[in-house]
């Protein structure tokens, strides 16, 4: 793999955990035996303000990595796709946990 390669990874994996979250907890929100737990998110959907927050966080997690990463050239600037990986798999994590959580329900 070459430093590209980890680049559309990252970027992928934050794309991908941020749209599965979103989603599968508005399709949880769905059935009545399961209720959102994150206080945050909570408080978002009662301003109707979880899809643009999820969209703003989407929108930082790839543009300003992508940013760093093409306006600088200093040595250690991979680094920053830490960012979007951690971000991404955190929330992918959370996907899982609703499909899961979905499925045992139905």
């Amino acid at each position: 793999m070459n430093r590209r390669d980890y680049e559309r990874f990252a970027y992928l994996t934050a794309f991908a955990g941020t749209i599965g979250d979103h989603l599968s907890s508005r399709i949880g929100l769905l059935y009545s035996g399961i209720r959102e737990l994150n206080s945050f998110t909570v408080s978002l959907r009662g301003c109707n303000l979880w899809l643009a927050f999820d969209a703003l966080l989407l929108i930082l997690s790839l543009g300003v990595p992508a940013l760093i990463m093409r306006r600088w050239s200093f040595r250690g600037r991979w680094a920053v796709l830490a960012f979007p990986i951690l971000v991404g798999a955190a929330r992918l994590v959370a996907t899982m946990h609703n499909v899961l959580t979905v499925l045992s329900i139905t």
